[in-house]
């Protein structure tokens, strides 16, 4: 896991140019028309319009189009740290409870090292405080929050019975829903402390974009907005970095190990994350070539290369 560092975008535009168009003496026949020597053929000079948006200008068109230089990449320097609380992305949901179509159980799953305790607060506001995050109602329309204690292994929350998701009592539009315009109001924060570790996720829910066919009751999404870490006084937001996992862990690079070599050389170990895609594919000799303009698309997912990120594990 690692942190999102984008540059900012270009925009390139190719574009003919208005009114009428030019024609001129032809050197010979039009391929696939037979033209003589004498007919004019009609011709377009294309104009290019580079417009900048911070960073290099963007030369050329189509979706194929690169920076004519990316921006250097970042060298990140990272240690091995374990995280002993850790949620199971996969596992947030949300289920209409058998004995009201109003009420939803809420479940999730996570695992500890160490003992730990868990509170849930919805529709709220957070805040760093001395030592921990901490949440506070944005309003007075806001569900109680829930705490409880876990000893150290795998366990599965749930919100049933008595603390289900009442969406008659607090509706999904006031309360369960992420507003863009009121981006610091959180509609569900799980906060595991167990340590000196403090690991947060914020959810909402939603109605699915596609509506059931045949008329299938709607049922509702839970969407995972961040996940946080907060140790040591400080706050870190986490995102995937595919592939970090692997980094370093062997200190002889071994050529034949699967996932380990860079995809596009297969000899030197991958430590450079494509930006923003962040697949971490390649190493950095051949990011050099990337970024030169070797190829406009991640060798993974095929997405437009922004900028590069290497990482360099430091040794114990």
């Amino acid at each position: 896991q690692g942190v999102d560092q984008t540059s900012r975008p270009c925009l390139a535009l190719w574009r003919r140019p208005r009114g009428p168009r030019r024609s001129g003496p032809a050197r010979g026949p039009a391929m696939g028309h037979g033209s003589s020597r004498g007919e004019e053929v009609p011709f377009e000079l294309p104009q290019q319009q580079v417009v900048s948006v911070g960073g290099a200008p963007i030369i050329g068109g189509g979706p194929g189009r690169l920076p004519a230089v990316l921006p250097a990449a970042h060298h990140e320097t990272i240690a091995q740290v374990k995280n002993p609380l850790v949620w199971d992305k996969a596992s947030f949901n949300v289920a209409r409870n058998s004995s009201s179509k109003h009420l939803w159980d809420f479940s999730a799953e996570f695992s500890s090292d160490v003992p730990c305790e868990l509170s849930v607060h919805f529709h709220c506001r957070e805040q760093v405080g001395s030592r921990l995050l901490e949440y506070a109602l944005a309003d007075g329309h806001a569900p109680p929050s829930h705490t409880m204690s876990f000893q150290a292994g795998k366990h599965t929350v749930s919100l049933s019975g008595a603390s289900a998701i009442d969406l008659r009592k607090h509706p999904l539009e006031v309360i369960w829903k992420y507003k863009a315009r009121r981006s610091d109001v959180v509609p569900v924060v799980l906060s595991l402390i167990g340590g000196a570790v403090q690991s947060v996720v914020h959810l909402a829910l939603d109605t699915p974009k596609v509506r059931p066919a045949g008329g299938e009751a709607v049922g509702l999404t839970c969407t995972l907005l961040r996940q946080k870490v907060f140790v040591g006084g400080r706050e870190y937001t986490l995102q995937d970095v595919y592939g970090l996992a692997d980094l370093g862990k062997e200190d002889n690079h071994d050529e034949s190990a699967v996932g380990d070599p860079c995809v596009i050389c297969l000899t030197d170990p991958r430590n450079t994350a494509i930006l923003p895609c962040r697949h971490m594919c390649v190493c950095e000799d051949c990011s050099r070539q990337l970024r030169a303009g070797a190829a406009p698309h991640c060798p993974i997912c095929r997405c437009d290369i922004r900028g590069m990120q290497v990482f360099d594990v430091k040794k114990p």
